[in-house]
């Protein structure tokens, strides 16, 4: 884990630097096009990130304002 993670500077996921994939990404989604349930789960599985969550507080994908995979 970098030093001073906590700062500012350092709120990037570099997974060289922390030597494997986030646990959890969590996704918000605003009103651009983000391919939040199609593209991204797919990379983000292929990442070997363990839980992909996508909020949608607009419920611009649907009807389901939480999803978690």
């Amino acid at each position: 884990m970098p030093e001073h993670w906590r700062e500012k500077k350092n709120r990037t996921y570099l997974i060289w630097e922390f030597g494997k994939a986030p646990d959890v990404v969590i996704e918000i989604v605003s009103n651009r096009q983000g391919n939040e349930l199609g593209s991204k789960l797919r990379d983000y599985a292929r990442m070997g990130v363990s839980y992909y969550v996508v909020f949608d507080p607009l419920q611009l994908l649907g009807a389901t304002q939480l999803r978690a995979f």
